[in-house]
């Protein structure tokens, strides 16, 4: 017999996670879908849970701008739909081996997780495809 229980609603300050699956969609809301000209500048919004940078064709150049206030325990994600030659990021300091780039491919992506301690960005999962 089975133990699980169905939850439409969970209201809570914490939550042991140990056992629990969770089932169903996902939704991200405010991730942003940016089109960039070639060396423009992609400013990420504080509480962006990402930033997806699809422009109309492959780029030589593109800087991303990371946000100033960030919380302990931020998670993000960047993902690009073009080829960029030259990826700059700015206003943000990087773990070793935490980064894309500096050229990056149609479907690199990197998700990424903000260390308020050390204050560094650490990579959790992608990378740039080989």
């Amino acid at each position: 017999m089975s133990s699980q229980k169905v939850v439409n609603t969970l209201h809570a300050t914490t939550v042991a996670t140990q056992d629990m699956n969770i089932a169903g969609n996902l939704m991200l809301k405010g991730v942003a879908v940016v089109s960039p000209k070639d060396k423009q500048k992609v400013r990420i919004g504080a509480i962006a849970p990402g930033v997806i940078v699809a422009p109309n064709g492959p780029l030589k150049e593109v800087t991303i701008i990371f946000p100033v206030n960030v919380g302990d325990g931020q998670v993000m994600f960047l993902s690009f739909t073009q080829d960029v030659d030259n990826l700059v990021f700015t206003n943000a300091k990087f773990a070793n081996g935490s980064t894309l780039g500096p050229k990056v491919k149609a479907g690199d992506t990197i998700t990424l997780f903000y260390h308020e301690a050390t204050n560094k960005w650490f990579k959790l999962a992608g990378g740039n495809n080989k």
